[in-house]
């Protein structure tokens, strides 16, 4: 995750564990918990990459 972050790619987190798990390097990541649909991920990468508003998903 640091090289794609360090390289300017978009990361959403997906993950089931509590945020105070999550270390502080990635805290302030966008992060969608487990379970995760599709849509929801779509969506939020979607968001990050500025392509549309968030509520045009």
């Amino acid at each position: 995750m640091d090289v794609l972050r360090a390289r300017g790619v978009p990361v959403v987190l997906t993950t089931g564990y509590d945020p105070s798990a999550i270390p502080p390097a990635y805290a302030r990541l966008p992060r969608r918990e487990k379970p995760v649909t599709g849509r929801e991920l779509v969506r939020s990468l979607v968001c990050e990459l500025g392509l549309q508003p968030p509520s045009a998903v």
